[in-house]
């Protein structure tokens, strides 16, 4: 398969990276299955970072919001303050595992495929590599 360019012209913005790196890890999994010795596997694994949603009601405002007797307003709705927060959205990941077997099936070796966001500031490129030393202390290659 030829490899093109998809965070640029003239695949970008009609083709989306996002369906490239999806497809791509597949078949290179696919592929991988069909050449390891018998004692490995891999596998595609799609990690989505955590997506921020804001579901928004409208409320149709009314000179008679209490009926039309009126009524009188005895509390004044507060939300409840929020559990948890964080800085951002979280980073996705799309990554082929080859698994031995033989070892319970821990993860032998990596392929990540890297996306603009693992690349585009400095603390992504810090954070991308500190992935990878990660993977290199759990023994993968």
């Amino acid at each position: 398969m030829p490899l093109l360019d998809h965070f640029h012209a003239p695949l970008y913005p009609t083709h989306r990276w996002e369906s490239f790196h999806a497809r791509w890890a597949v078949a290179i999994s696919d592929a991988l299955n069909d050449t390891l010795p018998s004692r490995f596997f891999a596998e595609t694994q799609v990690y989505l970072g955590a997506r921020v949603e804001a579901d928004v009601v409208e409320f149709e405002q009314s000179t008679h919001a209490n009926g039309i007797a009126g009524g009188l307003a005895t509390a004044i709705y507060a939300p409840p303050r929020p559990i948890l927060t964080f800085s951002g959205p979280m980073e996705d990941d799309v990554t082929i595992e080859v698994r031995d077997r033989d070892r319970d099936a821990r993860v032998a070796a990596i392929i990540e495929l890297v996306s603009p966001r693992n690349k585009d500031r400095e603390e992504a490129r810090r954070g991308f590599a500190a992935k990878m030393v990660s993977y290199l202390r759990i023994g993968a290659g």
